[in-house]
């Protein structure tokens, strides 16, 4: 079978278009142009005995998040935590939180804590203590004083 000049420019051609129109589609649906693997949700760094303090623009103590173990994931941000241990300074006694596992969201804004939850608050001159025991509790962690 003998191939042609013409015939071999006119296929050349119509794979070229088809080519085309297949990246347009690409593009126009914002998927990607090959096989390029997604993240996957898997730890990029693991920390034993988390601490970290955050402190109020007046250099007072914000909180406190220690942990026994922190997961952070890179794909979403996020970071789980083993049996955290919150304390929240403010206006009266400390509030403290314990749970069996915490998450965060990249943002760092608040902390889902889930499984025996216990929150306490001491007494004060201002009011009397509290104790608060659920299975979950989400905690604003910046939240104005």
């Amino acid at each position: 079978m003998k191939v042609d000049a013409h015939t071999l420019a006119a296929a050349t051609v119509v794979l070229g278009l088809a080519a085309l129109s297949w990246w347009m589609v690409r593009i126009a649906r914002d998927e990607p142009l090959l096989f390029v693997e997604t993240p996957r949700h898997e730890p990029d760094l693991v920390m034993e005995s988390y601490r970290i303090v955050t402190l109020n623009p007046d250099g007072s103590r914000k909180y406190q998040l220690t942990a026994d173990r922190l997961t952070h994931y890179a794909d979403d941000g996020s970071a789980e935590l083993d049996r955290p241990y919150l304390v929240q300074y403010g206006d009266g006694a400390p509030v403290h939180v314990r749970a069996q596992r915490g998450w965060m969201p990249q943002t760092r804004a608040f902390i889902d804590m889930r499984g025996d939850v216990r929150m306490t608050r001491d007494r004060d001159p201002t009011s009397g203590g509290a104790e608060l025991l659920t299975d979950h509790l989400k905690i604003l962690l910046d939240r104005k004083q």
